[in-house]
């Protein structure tokens, strides 16, 4: 499965995650997301603030609907989430971990567990694709 994952995540972009104070730790800072994610291969990221503006940020890894829920908020359990893209379609969502609080996994290997947990729940491949790639890029004229 590692290699089913790995290979999604190349290519994937993640259109909401955080990695600035906003009165709380953050796990990683920008560079070291951008960095982390630009190993894996990552495609894009879009970092997102309450504080301050991120926009002199987008190019950081390279070019550096309905946005699914992640499931590191205790109100989403990841089947609901299955539910979710079985009832709306893998073509009409993405997915996106809202990550970078210190107390969660950092959001490339965040990214890398939600996929992983997808696969197993019988999420196929092609739709997980179509989730953390190409619906993305599309949202983003990539």
């Amino acid at each position: 499965m590692d290699t089913i994952v790995n290979t999604l995540i190349a290519g994937a972009i993640d259109l909401h995650l955080h990695a600035t104070f906003e009165g709380r730790a953050r796990r990683q800072n920008m560079l070291e997301v951008a960095r982390d994610a630009a190993r894996a291969g990552m495609r894009a990221l879009v970092f997102k603030s309450k504080d301050t503006s991120t926009v002199d940020c987008a190019n950081l890894v390279r070019t550096f609907a309905q946005c699914l829920p992640s499931p590191w908020r205790e109100s989403q359990s990841l089947q609901a989430i299955i539910s979710m893209i079985k009832e709306v379609g893998p073509e009409h969502g993405v997915l996106a971990t809202d990550l970078g609080m210190f107390n969660y996994p950092p959001p490339v290997e965040g990214l890398r567990m939600f996929i992983a947990g997808l696969l197993m729940g019988g999420i196929e491949e092609k739709h997980l694709e179509r989730m953390v790639k190409i619906n993305p890029a599309f949202l983003l004229n990539l």
